[in-house]
């Protein structure tokens, strides 16, 4: 064999190798790993996928529960009252202006005192309206008619204002069972009905703009008669209560009248009782008054309205 043939094999097979190693070394590029990383036996990834995170599945959203409706509910299954004697209830939910109550919700009987509400609303709107404003004398009776219910500042009002001011009564609070008298503590209303006038005082009609937080504020710092409703309020909630009680005795009937009405934000209540004086005293009515509210606050599906 002829030296330069010996060469030429040798430049062969030098470029073969040269070809080889570019190659090679392409390959292991291509792959993600340099032949530095491959001498090193260093792992890199290559194209491997990119792990990705867990993620946990959504979780079920909880079914959005039902808007409160208080005409839902059977009033009779809310409250039970074994006592003798007549008796009404009546709870209004004021956001949507339903009423429940009582088999007797719409039959009438004396509101007494609870009326007196009205009296004061009615004469303190009106006198505004005429741009007048009441004397510091006039204000302190009806104070102390609210406060300490006395009669003499409810017969002045009824006086000067007359019978239209039942008519004013009975249109804008939108009485449907009203029965008016010729004086003030003979009016009949039902249940229903002194709800919607504790409304009515509370949503700034009865009394106008000007005078109704100051109407409700005598109605919250009541000092006689706090029986009833109130009772059955823990008394750290008591004083939110803006309260009118009313009872008296029906000479001619010789029947006795004891009647509960207070109202707060959200909802007014009412309950009225009619009974033999022969039958009890004052204690009788007051135990069924504080026996409706009492029921009423414990029942769970009423929460909403009582929170």
């Amino acid at each position: 064999m002829s030296r330069r043939r010996v060469t030429s094999k040798r430049r062969v097979r030098r470029r073969d190798l040269l070809i080889f190693g570019l190659g090679g070394a392409s390959a292991l590029v291509a792959g993600g790993v340099t032949l530095s990383q491959a001498a090193q036996g260093t792992w890199v990834k290559g194209n491997d996928p990119v792990d990705q995170p867990e993620t946990s599945p959504s979780p079920t959203p909880s079914p959005t529960p039902p808007a409160f409706d208080l005409a839902s509910f059977d009033p009779q299954k809310l409250v039970s009252i074994t006592q003798g004697g007549w008796h009404g209830w009546a709870l209004m939910d004021r956001k949507t202006g339903k009423v429940i109550g009582s088999t007797t919700i719409s039959e009438t009987s004396r509101t007494c005192s609870m009326i007196k509400v009205w009296l004061a609303s009615d004469y303190l709107r009106t006198t505004a309206e005429a741009g007048k404003t009441p004397s510091s004398s006039r204000l302190s009776a009806i104070s102390r008619m609210i406060r300490n219910s006395e009669n003499g500042p409810a017969s002045d009002l009824f006086d000067e204002m007359g019978k239209v001011t039942f008519t004013r009564l009975k249109a804008m609070c939108k009485l449907t069972d009203f029965v008016p008298s010729t004086t003030w503590g003979a009016c009949q209303m039902s249940p229903r009905d002194v709800c919607r006038m504790a409304a009515c005082a509370a949503d700034g009609t009865a009394a106008g703009p000007k005078w109704t937080e100051w109407v409700l504020n005598e109605m919250r710092n009541v000092k006689v008669g706090t029986w009833g409703i109130p009772a059955a309020f823990p008394a750290a909630a008591r004083g939110s209560l803006a309260i009118k009680n009313g009872w008296d005795v029906t000479t001619a009937t010789q029947e006795r009248h004891m009647n509960c009405l207070a109202v707060t934000e959200k909802w007014s209540m009412t309950v009225m009782t009619r009974y033999p004086v022969s039958l009890a005293g004052d204690a009788h009515g007051q135990q069924i008054c504080q026996s409706v509210a009492d029921q009423l606050l414990k029942r769970g599906e009423l929460g909403p309205l009582f929170a």
